[in-house]
């Protein structure tokens, strides 16, 4: 039997200045009495606090101890706070609140919805789409620079190329790397233009191929887990706009900052053997286009194109539809979120009372993060650490151990999506009679979950 009592104010309270006192979002789980904690009925209570301590509303037919809260500071008002209360054990359970709205989000709860979501059918297209998305940001990211490196390159006099040893730290060849001295036969600025023109031309178009082709695989991964919940959106619609007359993509320009010529470095633009010397000569010779960021979605302002210099407006560009991920999808997926609420679904299915990605704190006072907490009706805790295609080697096990029993959680479950990477550390876990864990849920459907843990130890409290 479980019993809420809602948020409650004796009319003395209701009387006083509504300055004088604040309610905090406080649940408090108990039992009627200390006697009979194992098996007894729990009573769920909302607590109105004041600013200088705080009464519990009396609740017909259970008998209660007298509980006085006092604050410390004013940190505590905006806390959302859990106080579970049982026989030797009491717990302090700190929500977050940003990853609470997350979850009641609807694109997040539509893809939670799906009932094998750790499963590799599941899974597989999640990751494809992942994937063809970050190629398709490292070919957007890519397209001015890869034209400028093939413009420099144009410029390398052939047959001048001598080998050297240059004493520049390589993460790959270290100190021994060679790199080739490469001289140049600069362009007057007319051709220079002309020739960046034909090359920016010549990458649009196999570089408005691919976008498409790109988009195309990625709808088609959707399209395989939209049948099975239709109602999931996982993609939002983008464009990339473009010249209608020269077919080249607009842009934006990149805010100056000391940083430029780095960023230059890092997207590639210096060809073999010019290591040192490249950075100036694209700056100086090719100016502003070493700062350009291609414009994805709308814009307000008309923008120039680089060749042709007419203004076009979102009226008149060329538009190629694109999709990205949807807001809410990338966040519920970061950091296994979606893994955490998925496995508390999992333990909500069978009975158990779970809050997902919260901190609690031990009898240490050291502050835990948990994926997942639960406890169940005769009055047991359950801690889950949760890991997607991640490996758990032994000292992260031993650390959930220790979190385990400084929490004072009667019993830990680690659940993996893959295996443990090492075959001693599994022996850890099940030599531990308060360890348990569920690996390989990648290959696992839901109700084999359920049924393994029905058939595990948990099974049995």
């Amino acid at each position: 039997m479980e019993i809420e009592h809602p948020f409650y104010r004796s009319p003395n309270l209701q009387e006083r200045a509504s300055d004088t006192f604040i309610t905090v979002p406080f649940t408090w789980f108990g039992h009627k009495s200390d006697s009979d904690a194992i098996g007894s009925d729990r009573i769920i209570l909302r607590v109105t606090a004041l600013q200088s301590g705080g009464i519990f509303e009396e609740v017909i037919g259970a008998e209660m101890a007298p509980i006085n809260t006092h604050f410390l500071d004013e940190s505590i008002k905006k806390e959302n706070i859990t106080i579970i209360l049982g026989k030797d054990v009491f717990l302090q359970i700190f929500e977050d609140a940003h990853k609470s709205e997350i979850l009641k989000r609807e694109p997040a709860r539509e893809l939670l919805k799906i009932d094998n979501l750790s499963h590799k059918e599941i899974q597989k297209p999640l990751e494809k789409i992942d994937e063809l998305l970050n190629e398709e940001s490292i070919l957007i990211d890519n397209f001015f620079p890869k034209a400028i490196t093939s413009l420099i390159q144009s410029w390398a006099v052939k047959g001048n190329r001598t080998t050297v040893k240059d004493q520049v730290s390589d993460p790959v060849k270290e100190n021994d790397a060679e790199f080739q001295r490469i001289s140049f036969d600069l362009p007057l600025e007319k051709k220079l233009l002309l020739n960046l023109n034909d090359v920016l031309k010549a990458d649009a178009l196999g570089f408005k191929v691919q976008l498409i082709e790109m988009d195309k695989n990625i709808l088609l991964q959707e399209s395989i887990l939209r049948k099975i919940n239709p109602q999931l959106k996982l993609l939002d619609s983008t464009s990339i706009l473009m010249c209608p007359k020269c077919h080249v993509p607009l842009f934006e320009k990149i805010p100056e900052s000391e940083n430029n010529d780095e960023q230059v470095i890092k997207n590639q633009t210096i060809p073999p053997g010019s290591k040192k010397a490249t950075p100036a000569i694209v700056l100086k010779l090719t100016g502003d286009i070493s700062r350009l960021n291609i414009i994805q979605g709308e814009f307000k302002d008309a923008k120039k194109c680089i060749i042709c210099n007419e203004e076009i407006s979102i009226h008149n560009a060329e538009i190629i539809p694109l999709h990205e991920k949807n807001l809410n999808i990338s966040e519920v997926m970061k950091d296994n979120l979606w893994l955490e609420e998925y496995m508390a679904t999992i333990l909500r299915d069978l009975g158990w009372t779970t809050w997902t990605s919260v901190q609690v704190h031990g009898t240490s006072g050291i502050p835990h993060q948990v994926d997942v907490l639960a406890v169940n009706k005769n009055g047991f805790v359950l801690c889950v650490e949760c890991k997607n295609r991640d490996t758990m080697p032994r000292k992260d096990v031993m650390m959930f151990a220790q979190k385990r029993f400084d929490i004072g959680s009667h019993y830990g479950l680690i659940a993996l999506t893959g295996e443990f990477p090492e075959p001693g550390t599994k022996d850890i876990v099940h030599k531990n009679p308060a360890l348990y864990s569920i690996t390989n849920m990648y290959e696992k459907t839901k109700e084999e979950i359920i049924q393994e843990i029905k058939n595990s130890p948990l099974g049995d409290i």
